[in-house]
């Protein structure tokens, strides 16, 4: 998912995505993803264009874990990742890419303290909420800055919330010029900033870019500077002003500050050149306005950020939600105006707002205080109002109109003093957002913001939309011009903005002669547009070359783009087979999409073609997909509900030109397409074959097809042949290989005409073609039988034999005297399989394997080489059968029913939800399998070896609501083979909430406990042998009743000398599928609330992976 995508899925489940506060929590974190995919997001960000990096869930940033080299300052990477495969360091990359990502709940933002301001401070310190502040601007390092604090009975000012923050900025003052030390620091623990006088740490305010912790990592000290006090770190031997910080006296002396507010009235609280009130009485909003006019006064209107930062300090910890503000759209739905008709330089909307809300706007208190929002003007609230202090004179410059006019070609805007012009290029010169913003910086303006319908340039509309200033940086602040100016204007489409598939963050504008209304519509910023301009009137723009996107070309009209060449058909449309077959003329393939950039590359290749692209991306039946040529799937870009495998026919995908994302298609549907190759072929001219190297090699080490040679240890695990990862100091087997060696004669590598030694076994291939029937006598003729193929040795041996052969080999696996159930020609049991793609199929009884090394089926009568094998190993005996025959199997059935004493198996590898799972079984006249003794639990441990790529199967028990584990046939449960509690792997202790149903883990065979319907796995069905009218069944009796073997322990204690035995016997009920009770989990309520009893706090809820 993107990072919006996967923040919204982490709140639908009423989590955040993950944060980080320090190192332990670090390490928990990286134990708990560590087999998770590479890359998950996180909730750091920097999304918030006038801060540094943030975590979504409001905690403070004071821990920092960047992999080296991070974060980079590439444009547009403004979300975090962690990488797993760098000991879970963290990155940064755009925030539209596709990741896994880690959710996180109960780990929320500290209540803090409402202000009080109580105590004394002994002037010039300033009181606010029990301490006292003072600012120094005679420079100090900053350890000397805090010895000076410490010998006024403080310590380095430490911030614990926005309001103190903005408290500081506004009460103290500060100057936007200062650079002043603070107290918060990571001197005791490298990258775990801290207070200097041990305050918690519920807070921080970073500066853009910040913490960088550049300088070789000795940016251990932070300072507060810039407008609004945003901290940077630095090297703290510098030298700055500083802050000190001190609680309040308890005792009045004759020295103390007196808190005045000069100008102005009692109640009343100054801050530059105005007073400020907040009433204390719940108004309707026409009713607050009155109630300040009746004091001389107006609703507040806010002209800055630091304005808006002081009244966060006047009201911002107060109890009361909202305090209403002048602001509304009452008259114009698009425009919002004070209600003393002020202008409106500044807004600070929350996420969402004003969309196309029409009322009067409040201030938030609390974790959100000074965001805006838009309210119904009826709901009763506080207020805020201002007016001017008593005793000013002011004097104001008469206002004159601007004689400065426009350059040729730009339109003058009849609101403001700035010049806009429509930038209407052909389609291959148009630009992304963020490019546009680049092109109007570059020539010395801006995107255009637009704060009145008058600034509309309705006369200069084209035929396409264009890019306007609007974006959508921090989805918790919502839309802000580029240029910084106020949202109190706005002119949305119907139904707009709707953040279709959560990429949409930018603004286009849509002006022409027959829709001159400048209608807004949110879409993807990477999209190609025109684009408008602003420039301040008077100022001549920089002469700026518009060019087209540079791609070097091929001869052969290929695109070369970071390393890769492409072709996209512009004008013919072909089925997927057919453009598969046109990539391939040309030595390419379908595309096959590795990153972002890619994407958006052909994306915008795709708008140039107007029609959607086939790529080489393919939908397998049981719905998982794969690059065409079997590249690793490492990135995807979905289009929501995607893919939809619909019907079971959308088994190939295709790019859609609306904004670039995948969506399954019928593979005969005809679109363009998109070719990949990495390079040129060679012109007029074949590859020449590749001549091995002459040589051979030394003893003990192996030749293999005349080019390296090989020296392999003895295999020591069942792993043997697959990659394992493994703690690079432990002590393995391991493999060399050199080059032949000239000076060493070659030595052919025939295959061998007699037999050859293996383990226990030897085997020798027979090079005629032969039926299996002849090539299964031939090889008795011999002393041996058809091979049977056990273990990966064997089958790695015959396929070397096959690649020197070049041709395919009879193996003795037939279901011919089986029933369908296929066996080794020795009696043996499959412990393995290698069959290929769609293999065994229906009515093909004999085996044989390919020359790529997969076993395939056939009819018997084919003729192939063979080859025999001689062992002295013993097959196991095969249980005597009982009466009876399978259900017959249909072609198209997905079952195989394999034969043992009184039943039949089926084992499913479709992955279902047991209750599905136990459905599908009773559709095939069966139940899921109920496990009677230890007998057929071996029988089910020999098949599942030969599974063992499945790594678990639902057999039919399951948990009913007075704490019984039965059996869905209701087959008594007299025996279990249960795994230890220990032995569960870590996903099964996070996913396992009501762990229900039973399983069988491929590997250890042990039974363990899952969620029927939270998790999906292969599954066992069981049914009685069908009894044929001509076979006479045999008359038993009853079952003889069970005793419990720890009932008969106790039995036999009670004999010498221990009082009291309880007995239970059990019948045992017959096989025959009976109908589940409503206690059967079949029957669960998907929608039934359940509970949790564990304790959840700072869990990691969720981990969820996009591949």
């Amino acid at each position: 998912m993107t990072w919006y995508q996967a923040r919204k899925s982490c709140q639908q489940q009423g989590a955040e995505l993950l944060s980080v506060s320090e190192p332990h929590e670090h390490t928990f974190v990286a134990g708990i993803v560590q087999t998770s995919q590479s890359e998950l997001w996180t909730g750091l960000n920097k999304l918030d264009v006038t801060s540094g990096w943030q975590w979504s869930n409001g905690q403070p940033l004071r821990y920092l874990k960047w992999l080296s080299g991070y974060p980079t300052t590439q444009p547009g990477y403004n979300c975090g990742v962690l990488k797993n495969a760098f000991g879970s360091e963290w990155s940064n990359a755009p925030c539209s890419e596709k990741h896994g990502y880690v959710c996180q709940r109960g780990h929320s933002v500290p209540s803090l303290p409402p202000v009080v301001n109580t105590g004394f401070c002994h002037s010039p310190w300033i009181p606010y909420s029990g301490n006292c502040y003072l600012l120094h601007r005679n420079k100090k390092t900053w350890l000397q800055a805090r010895e000076s604090c410490l010998r006024e009975g403080g310590d380095l000012l430490s911030i614990i919330s926005k309001e103190e923050q903005s408290f500081v900025i506004t009460q103290l003052g500060y100057l936007k010029t200062d650079e002043l030390w603070i107290g918060f620091n990571d001197r005791k623990t490298q990258m775990l900033f801290e207070w200097s006088d041990q305050s918690s740490v519920p807070f921080a305010s970073w500066e853009v870019r910040e913490p960088s912790h550049s300088a070789l990592h000795a940016e251990d000290c932070v300072l507060m500077r810039g407008e609004e006090g945003k901290w940077a770190d630095d090297v703290c031997e510098k030298k700055y002003g500083f802050v000190c910080k001190k609680p309040t006296s308890s005792k009045a002396s004759n020295n103390d500050t007196a808190v005045t507010s000069p100008g102005c009235k009692t109640g009343w609280t100054r801050y530059g050149y105005y007073c400020y009130m907040a009433g204390s009485e719940t108004k309707t909003f026409e009713e607050a306005k009155q109630m300040c006019q009746k004091a001389d006064s107006e609703l507040v209107d806010i002209s800055s950020r630091v304005e808006n930062a002081f009244l966060v300090s006047l009201v911002g910890a107060r109890p009361e939600k909202y305090f209403w503000i002048g602001l509304s759209n009452l008259k114009d739905l698009h425009s919002f105006e004070w209600t003393n008709s002020n202008k409106v330089p500044y807004t600070h909307f929350n996420a969402g707002m004003p969309g196309r809300k029409q009322g009067c706007v409040a201030m938030t208190t609390g974790l959100v205080a000074g965001l805006w929002d838009v309210l119904s003007c009826s709901n009763k609230e506080k207020y805020i109002c201002k007016q001017r202090a008593d005793g000013l004179v002011t004097t104001l410059a008469p206002s004159t109109a601007s004689a400065l006019g426009c350059p040729e070609d730009w339109t003058p805007l009849v609101s403001r003093d700035f010049c806009a012009k429509h930038f209407d290029v052909p389609m291959n010169q148009m630009k992304t957002w963020d490019e546009a913003l680049d092109f109007c910086h570059e020539i010395g303006g801006d995107l255009l913001s637009i704060h009145h319908e008058a600034d509309i340039p309705w006369k200069q509309g084209g035929v396409y939309p264009a890019w306007i200033g609007y974006r959508m940086y921090d989805p918790t602040v919502g839309f802000v011009w580029s240029d910084d100016s106020s949202s109190s204007y706005q002119s949305w489409a119907t139904d707009e903005p709707n953040n279709l598939n959560n990429i949409e963050n930018c603004v286009e504008m849509r002006i022409s002669y027959w829709d001159s209304d400048g209608a807004w519509n949110d879409v993807n910023c990477e999209d190609k547009k025109d684009w408008y301009c602003q420039i301040r009137k008077g100022k001549t723009p920089k002469e700026v070359n518009i060019t087209d996107p540079y791609y070097n070309e091929t001869e052969d009209g290929w695109i070369q783009f970071k390393g890769s060449q492409y072709y996209v058909s512009h004008y013919s449309a072909l089925a997927v087979q057919d453009a598969r077959a046109f990539c391939k003329k040309s030595h390419g393939d379908l595309v096959v999409i590795s990153d972002q950039d890619e994407r958006v590359f052909l994306w915008h290749q795709a708008k140039n073609s107007h029609n959607d692209l086939i790529i080489g991306l393919t939908v397998d039946l049981d719905g998982t997909y794969q690059w065409i040529d079997g590249s690793p799937i490492v990135f995807q870009a979905w289009e929501t509900n995607q893919p939809a495998f619909k019907n079971s026919e959308e088994r190939c995908v295709k790019m859609t030109t609306s904004q670039g994302l995948w969506e399954t298609i019928n593979c005969g549907d005809e679109y363009n397409f998109a070719c990949k190759r990495s390079q040129s072929p060679p012109v007029n001219t074949t590859v020449a074959p590749t001549q091995e190297p002459k040589g051979g090699c030394a003893p003990e080490w192996k030749n293999f097809a005349g080019k390296e040679c090989v020296f392999m240890g003895k295999p020591s695990s069942s792993d043997f042949g697959k990659w394992v990862a493994s703690d690079c100091n432990s002590t393995q087997g391991f493999i060399c290989s050199r080059d032949v060696d000239p000076a060493i004669a070659s030595v052919p590598t025939e295959v061998p005409t007699t037999f050859v030694k293996l383990g226990n076994s030897s085997f020798k291939v027979i090079q005629e073609n032969l039926t299996w029937s002849e090539a299964k006598g031939r090889c008795e003729k011999e002393g041996a039988h058809l091979a049977s193929i056990r273990d990966l040795i064997s089958q790695a041996y015959l396929e070397l034999q096959i690649y020197r052969a070049k041709q395919p080999l009879w193996i003795g696996l037939s279901s011919a005297q089986t029933n369908g159930y296929f066996l080794w020609a020795n009696n043996w049991p499959m412990s393995m399989e290698k069959w290929a793609s769609s293999e065994p199929r229906p009515n093909r009884p004999c085996a044989y394997m390919d020359i790529g090394g997969e076993w395939k089926t056939t009819f018997c009568n084919e003729t192939y080489y063979s080859v025999c094998e001689q062992t002295t190993d013993v097959p196991p005996t095969i249980p005597a059968q009982h009466p009876g025959n399978c259900p017959k199997e249909e072609d198209d059935s997905p079952l195989r029913w394999i034969p043992f004493k009184d039943s039949c198996y089926a084992f499913v590898t479709d992955m279902k939800s047991w209750s599905r799972a136990a459905r599908l079984c009773m559709t095939w006249g069966a139940s899921l399998v109920s496990i009677r003794d230890e007998d057929e639990q071996k029988f089910i441990e020999r098949n599942l070896m030969v599974l063992d790529s499945y790594k678990d199967f639902w057999i039919g028990l399951f948990h009913n609501q007075r704490g019984h584990w039965l059996w869905s046939d209701n087959t008594v449960v007299d025996y279990t083979n249960w795994a230890d509690e220990n032995d569960y792997e870590d996903e099964y202790r996070g996913y396992s909430w009501n762990p229900d149903c039973g399983l069988i883990d491929s590997k250890s065979k042990k039974w363990k406990k899952q969620h029927c319907d939270y998790s999906h796995f292969s599954f066992i069905c069981k049914t009685a042998k069908v009894i044929s009218p001509t076979i006479k069944a045999k008359q038993e009796g009853p079952e003889p009743h069970r005793i419990n073997a720890g009932l008969a322990v106790f039995l036999s204690i009670a004999v010498i000398g221990i009082l009291g035995a309880l007995a239970f016997m059990y019948y045992r009920n017959s096989n025959r599928p009976l109908l589940p009770t409503f206690e059967n989990p079949m029957y669960n309520n998907r929608d039934a609330a359940y509970s949790d009893s564990k304790d959840n706090k700072t869990l990691i809820s969720n981990i969820e992976i996009t591949e």
